[in-house]
């Protein structure tokens, strides 16, 4: 027997909404969490036998509008809640480290991030921020 599909939606502090479809719902938040870099919370879950399954339904929701869709999450979780186990908190990049906290109270290695939006061929700095000389 395979492992159920997920259909979520997870929201970022300004609320922005993504849809996606997955089989383990803690590795698939923590991967979004470090592709956007900033905190989601997963606020809708559904799960279905199997991915096929997962896929049509995540079909009709994207069809609906973004004030629908926060009134589907509103309407099962009023508080938005995060409803997956707790994550790893990401440090702010700009507080200095980027390397979340590992699980036997070390530090992870170092994943470098790209700046976000397109670069300059002036910029010659490191990102984020370059002073010239």
């Amino acid at each position: 027997m395979s492992k159920p599909a997920f259909v979520y939606i997870c929201a970022d502090p300004y609320r922005n909404l993504t849809l996606e479809v997955t089989k383990d719902l803690d590795v698939a938040a923590l991967r979004l969490e470090e592709e956007m870099g900033r905190p989601v919370k997963v606020v809708h879950k559904e799960e279905f036998p199997t991915i096929r399954e997962a896929f049509v339904r995540l079909k009709a929701l994207k069809r609906l509008s973004k004030t629908r869709r926060a009134r589907l999450v509103t309407r099962q979780n009023p508080n938005w809640q995060d409803l997956v186990a707790p994550r790893p908190v990401f440090a702010n990049p700009s507080s200095g480290s980027s390397d979340p906290p590992a699980a036997d109270g070390g530090v992870c290695a170092s994943v470098p991030r790209s700046p976000v939006g397109p670069r300059a061929a002036s910029d010659a700095g490191p990102w984020p921020h370059s002073e010239s000389p």
